[in-house]
């Protein structure tokens, strides 16, 4: 097979993994700011004061009897000391324990109408929290269905994906082994930077490859590839552009998502958005129409 052609096939294998790739990472951001946004607590209405219960109106009573007496024995004992008549006492006692009484009523009543402006100043603000709540709920609500139709959507575009992947990994250029986005990455950089025409044999992509597998010079597994970025960009380049790029697309939707749900605005109506999308299609028709082109039969 021509040096050219083969470059061809693996460029476009390439850009449909690197597709695959951002389309799953974005999903996995889709998938969790649904998280999030169901998540978003409501705000707590305030607790009303409750008034004195009867136990307590019992207790304050009590005190006030007892207080009433107590004044009542006081007055009792600087009237007789004074040589006054002992007929009055009755009078006295009654009088005592009713002032007793009617300032124990004064006290209840004044700590009941202040619980009561308290809780109608408190009920106003459950008020405002309550609708404040109930636009939470519609925005959750509103929202959550935006994100799913989202990941479906992103889920279709996926499965396409995959599908003219596999399409063209059926046609049976690849050895299955290297059906993935690290050699294929590889293949098509030894090809690109001339170190290679062909696929096998001793100084083909896959002995080379291999070798440096041996090496340790490259990362054969993807989430090695991530936590050491910077560790493989002298030996896969582009595996570590595709990284990059892929990171900064990401990032890129993730923030133009998240200020879409923050502002209740239509995916439809985002340019961003709409570009990913054009994006991917575009990819995936180049594909198709590569394959359909039988330059590699």
């Amino acid at each position: 097979m021509e040096k050219n052609t083969l470059a061809a096939y693996l460029e476009q294998i390439f850009n449909l993994e690197k597709s695959v790739l951002v389309q799953q990472n974005y999903m996995e951001k889709v998938n969790q700011l649904y998280y999030d946004v169901n998540n978003t607590e409501i705000y707590r209405e305030n607790e009303k004061k409750r008034g004195t219960s009867g136990k307590e109106v019992y207790i304050i009573m009590s005190c006030a009897l007892i207080a009433g007496l107590v004044l009542a024995m006081i007055v009792l004992v600087f009237w007789t000391f004074s040589g006054h008549d002992s007929e009055y006492y009755p009078k006295i006692i009654f009088a005592s324990v009713a002032f007793s009484f009617v300032c124990g009523g004064i006290y209840l009543s004044k700590e009941g109408k202040e619980v009561e402006n308290e809780n109608k100043a408190i009920e106003e603000k459950n008020k405002y929290i309550r609708l404040e709540n109930e636009k939470i709920e519609k925005w959750k609500k509103e929202e959550s269905k935006t994100l799913q139709d989202e990941y479906k959507l992103l889920s279709e575009k996926l499965e396409e994906t995959k599908k003219i992947l596999e399409q063209l990994y059926n046609i049976n250029i690849i050895f299955p082994k290297y059906r993935n986005i690290i050699a294929i990455s590889s293949f098509y950089e030894y090809l690109m930077a001339g170190r290679c025409t062909e696929l096998e044999g001793a100084e083909g992509t896959y002995n080379i490859f291999e070798s440096e597998l041996r090496m340790n010079l490259i990362i054969n597994k993807i989430d090695d590839v991530i936590r050491h970025l910077e560790q493989i960009e002298q030996h896969q380049y582009m595996l570590y552009s595709a990284i990059q790029e892929n990171n900064k697309q990401v990032l890129e939707l993730n923030g133009e998502l998240i200020k879409l749900v923050n502002n209740s605005a239509c995916i439809e109506e985002n340019t961003k958005m709409t570009e990913y999308y054009s994006w991917i299609s575009a990819r995936n028709t180049e594909a198709i129409k590569w394959k359909e082109l039988g330059l590699i039969k």
